[in-house]
């Protein structure tokens, strides 16, 4: 790949056998590959000069990190990425901690959802490139 721009994840005419597409996750070649189904076709890589045309439903990590700190009680930027099981622990312990807090044992629920928040923060390209491999793989040739 080009040191200036890297392409976007996606199928690609392997590099080193134009009879395979190859998966390129954005960063590295992986080992998955798929036939060819028809004559190869030479073209390169698109690199990113202009506008790249993304996949319907590509996630974006600013729309994933707006979601976190705008709407981060409610756990939207969990729920735009697919980790729902995720989501869903989160929301108990954040608003099940605000029901509890006049208890006294609330606040050990907060502090677990907080590190949540603050490790999603931390995580957030990651779950992003995660949730966009997991799309261009259902969408493979």
């Amino acid at each position: 790949m080009s040191n200036d721009v890297e392409a976007p994840p996606g199928w690609y005419i392997d590099p080193n056998d134009a009879t395979l597409y190859r998966w390129w996750n954005g960063t590295v070649w992986t080992a998955q590959s798929s036939p060819v189904a028809t004559a190869p076709v030479q073209h390169a890589i698109p690199l990113a000069r202009g506008p790249i045309q993304q996949t319907p439903g590509a996630k974006d990590s600013t729309t994933a990190y707006l979601l976190c700190i705008l709407l981060g009680g409610v756990s939207a930027h969990n729920f735009y990425l697919g980790h729902i099981r995720t989501a869903i622990i989160f929301l108990l312990l954040w608003w099940g901690g605000w029901v509890l807090t006049p208890f006294g044992f609330g606040y050990l629920l907060l502090l677990g959802a907080a590190i949540m928040w603050i490790i999603d923060l931390i995580y957030m390209p990651e779950y992003v490139r995660s949730a966009n491999a997991r799309l261009y793989a259902n969408n493979r040739p």
